[in-house]
């Protein structure tokens, strides 16, 4: 099962949804699993992110040219790690808005968004001039209605960062042991004094090994870890 918990505004009230995903066969059954259960008229565009690299051949899927379309705009990508999943959503929305791979348009072969390769560098983070002006067409045309609404209000949070501890405070309050014992927080599953971060470099202990990466083929993860011996 796949669960994802959001928050929705709907006539000035939030509304807390849990879409849950139970059981797909195909890519296809699965963005239609999405469209079903997700409230109509409330989002231009759905975004769904797994870690069931069963489930899909390519990193991500969607519907060519259906951004706004209530039954078809929305995306599923497979969690590859931050940046590259991130450019894997950017070029599928991409394909929402009507744009195809720039091999296939007049520009040829780029090292752009829409290409059918990822590149790294910046080329590989901008638009190609095709891409450009197949946005700038969809948009001009009334298949982009459901972007030029307003929202009612700028949603709680926007235009503020959290750190990691106003984050924590959120869900747990003042402390993450419990709500009525300040300055604890929760070490190796005991919940002991705050004392601090590390106050020197000495205390750190030798990093370990780079572990393996997270995706066998295309952008991964591999990552290795140090422990603070500060007492």
């Amino acid at each position: 099962m796949h669960c994802i918990s959001f928050t929705k505004m709907l006539k000035g009230r939030t509304k807390d949804t849990r879409l849950c995903i139970i059981f797909v066969v195909s890519v296809d059954g699965l963005l239609e699993e999405i469209i079903e259960m997700i409230i109509r008229g409330i989002s231009d565009v759905a975004i769904y992110i797994t870690r069931d690299n069963e489930t899909l051949d390519d990193l991500a899927v969607t519907h060519q040219g259906r951004m706004c379309d209530v039954d078809s705009s929305c995306l599923v990508a497979i969690d590859s790690g931050l940046v590259s999943t991130a450019i894997t959503m950017t070029h599928d929305l991409g394909h929402l808005f009507g744009m195809i791979h720039d091999e296939n348009t007049p520009c040829g072969i780029s090292r752009n968004i829409m290409s059918t390769q990822r590149y790294t560098g910046s080329m590989g983070l901008h638009w190609s001039t095709c891409s450009s002006l197949a946005l700038d067409k969809f948009l001009r045309s009334s298949r982009a209605s459901c972007l030029n609404d307003f929202p009612l209000q700028i949603m709680p949070g926007r235009q503020k960062i959290y750190d990691r501890d106003q984050q924590c405070r959120f869900a747990h309050h003042d402390t993450s042991c419990t709500f009525n014992l300040p300055n604890k927080w929760c070490m190796k599953g005991k919940c002991i004094p705050y004392t601090g971060q590390c106050k020197t470099s000495s205390h750190w202990s030798a990093w370990g090994a780079w572990s393996d990466c997270s995706r066998p083929c295309g952008g991964g993860i591999t990552h290795r870890r140090r422990t603070c011996r500060n007492k």
